[in-house]
């Protein structure tokens, strides 16, 4: 649900990870003509005529998949029509059954975005850059050859579109719309202000239709010129956000989806007259839809059966039918536009050992990483007390260290697990207080804690404690820490923040332009530091190695009780509130509740999964958000409470839980 937009500030960092975004390529008539201003206009316009629809391919349909790791995978579904598919994709691969292999991976790299390029020779999709700063668009060639990147600006860009004439290839970067050739030169900038996203081109390539929030009614579907950003028009007029535009291949219509009523369905507009069609109407999340090349056919992605299959339907909703089983973890589908392929990104996909059949040229796959729990399954859960070795039942803190081992935090000491044994270290160990408040863990492993009474570091052998005493450590009692990615640390307290550079501490008040008092404190994968207090908010402060900054909260919910902050891999801040999570991008607030499909508005702390999903502990259970759909469980799935207050996430995708009577080590069974 949308909040409010603060200004027209560029956007700190935006990424589309979780919420990964599809585009189709369709056409466009090359222009070099300056970039104006765009106009907004209020009613729909009309849309030319557009190309013929391109006749379906000869030959087995095939799948290209894009694995949670960042592995492409080609399968043949097989036969005309699609016929079903399931069993092990990974062991398919491996073994060359139905045609699938392995194109792209291996490497450890994460890719998302996948689309192909008019003529089916080429695939442009986002990954991390290769020099480690920033999300870059790539372009391979269909066979796995000839990676080339396009974009080389290390920032977070999303969303490529290929022109219809395969001459260039539009993309989004901190929200503004873009324009390039294809091999990366003469970019040009289409937008000028607002969020926008999801730009999908018109076949005949003179239009781009892209989701913006430049209205007074949140998300909407609005045209433009491809050639310059002009003549902008509003399609769309009503109350959800639509996401993942895909242009029909006749241009009269263009599909895309949208949670209305909390249930994430595929709908169809109809471009010229504006109505809106709903094609699904399923409890489950249906997402992703994608037009196949006669635009006779839709096929999309759901969790109708359990798992995130491949499905088919007829462009007006009818012959819904399953062209894959076995969930294979399907999110993102793009249909090759020579009918013989469909790009897909895939996000669970089954992971039995790989042993190849026989000695080829195509890379074989690692084993991945356990895949989360999804909605068929059933936690297995271990709940740890006092009666055990836990220092205390209620937990004040807790963190998974890099090795898996897990630090908790309570009022008589912070207690340790590893390999099934716990320990407790109190004061008398070299602890500065027994009441630990927070635990983080640095870059080097080093466990720091915050407490009542100074803040403790412990390397795994000693214990060092620095007190009030400590130039530049304010107060005792320490609120929030947290570790920075450069090594730092920082605490805050009652009178400000502080910060240790590994040597000394630098104290940071109201007179260095900080706002808030006993802040809560969050650090993002640049460094930048974001802190805000529990109640009331008027402003959220954040320091750029520099100097404090400070944005004004969001409108109308000043007063809410914020109990955590995440900052997530896309630098976008999350707050745990009991009106359900809150994400601020440095320019726009979203909020997240039941309507969405959270558990439970009550959250009490978020984490962030090693695969960018978050997790949410709430007063109703627990909820995981893949950056598009929402999964809840409660103790009927195993949990061991609803009622959940902290929630961590291991190396290896395990939960940890904090909960009234102790703490819980839960699994997938």
């Amino acid at each position: 649900m949308k909040i409010a937009a603060l200004s027209r500030r560029q956007i700190l960092i935006l990424i589309t990870f979780v919420l990964v975004l599809t585009s189709l390529a369709c056409g466009l008539t090359a222009s070099e003509t300056p970039i104006a201003e765009p106009t907004q206009v209020s009613s729909a316009t009309t849309i030319p005529d557009q190309s013929e629809p391109v006749p379906p391919g000869e030959g087995s349909d095939q799948i290209t998949l894009l694995y949670q790791g960042g592995d492409i995978y080609v399968m043949t579904i097989g036969g005309e029509g699609f016929q079903p598919l399931s069993g092990s994709l990974i062991m398919m691969a491996l073994e060359g059954d139905q045609g699938v292999r392995l194109l792209l991976g291996n490497d450890g790299i994460m890719r998302w975005d996948l689309t192909w390029s008019p003529d089916g020779s080429q695939l442009a999709f986002v990954s991390e850059s290769d020099d480690g700063d920033g999300y870059e668009i790539y372009v391979v060639e269909a066979d796995g050859s000839n990676i080339r990147r396009l974009t080389h600006e290390n920032h977070y860009n999303s969303s490529p579109a290929w022109s219809p004439d395969g001459s260039q290839i539009a993309f989004v970067d901190d929200s503004t719309i873009y324009v390039m050739e294809a091999n990366g030169s003469k970019v040009r900038r289409l937008t000028h202000e607002y969020w926008n996203d999801d730009p999908t081109w018109s076949p005949d390539g003179s239009q781009l239709a892209f989701v913006s929030d430049r209205g007074d009614d949140g998300y909407e579907i609005y045209v433009m010129d491809a050639a310059d950003g002009n003549s902008v028009h509003r399609l769309t007029e009503n109350d959800i956000w639509e996401k993942n535009l895909i242009w029909s291949p006749d241009g009269s219509r263009i599909a895309f989806e949208a949670d209305q009523d909390g249930n994430q369905d595929i709908y169809v507009l109809d471009v010229n007259g504006g109505d809106i069609h709903r094609l699904t109407d399923n409890s489950a999340v249906d997402n992703s839809p994608t037009w196949s090349p006669d635009g006779s056919r839709i096929a999309f992605s759901s969790e109708r059966d359990g798992g995130r299959d491949i499905y088919a339907m007829e462009a007006d909703g009818s012959n819904v039918r399953s062209l894959t089983s076995d969930d294979i973890g399907v999110e993102i589908l793009v249909w090759r536009p020579d009918g013989t392929s469909v790009a897909v990104i895939v996000a669970n996909v089954p992971t039995p050992e790989p042993t190849p059949a026989s000695p080829g040229p195509t890379p074989v796959p690692q084993e991945p990483t356990p895949a989360l729990p999804e909605p068929s399954e059933v936690f297995d859960c271990t709940t740890y007390t006092t009666a055990d070795g836990l220092a205390d039942n209620h937990a004040t803190s807790i963190a998974v260290a890099p090795d898996g081992a897990l630090w908790v935090g309570t009022s008589k000491g912070a207690s340790y697990f590893d390999e099934g044994n716990w320990r407790t270290y109190t004061t008398a160990d070299g602890l500065a207080s027994n009441e630990v408040t927070f635990i983080a863990i640095a870059s080097d492993g080093d466990a720091w804690f915050g407490s009542t009474f100074g803040t403790s570091r412990f390397d795994g052998i000693t214990w060092t404690t620095y007190s009030p005493m400590a130039e530049g450590l304010l107060t005792a009692n320490s609120q929030s820490i947290a570790a920075a990615p450069d090594g730092t640390l920082w605490a805050t307290t009652m009178d400000g923040v502080s910060r240790f550079d590994g040597e000394s501490w630098t104290a940071y008040t109201a007179a260095d332009g900080l706002k808030n008092d006993f802040p809560l404190i969050a650090v993002a994968p640049d460094s930048t530091v974001w802190a805000v207090a529990n109640a009331p908010h008027d402003y959220i402060d954040y320091f750029d190695g520099h100097i404090w900054n400070s944005y004004p909260f969001v409108e109308d919910l000043e007063d809410m009780w914020v109990g955590a902050i995440v900052v997530a891999p896309d630098g976008a801040l999350w707050l745990a509130t009991q009106f359900g999570p809150l994400r601020f991008d440095g320019t726009h607030w979203e909020i997240y509740t039941e309507d969405e499909g959270l558990v439970d508005n009550r959250v009490n702390s978020i984490a962030v999964a090693p695969d960018g999903a978050f997790w949410f502990g709430t007063g109703g259970g627990i909820s995981r958000f893949d950056g598009k759909s929402w999964t809840s469980y409660t103790t009927a799935d195993g949990l061991p409470s609803d009622g959940i207050d902290l929630i961590a996430v291991a190396p290896g995708g395990a939960l940890w839980m904090a909960h009234y009577g102790g703490v819980s080590h839960c699994t997938a069974k």
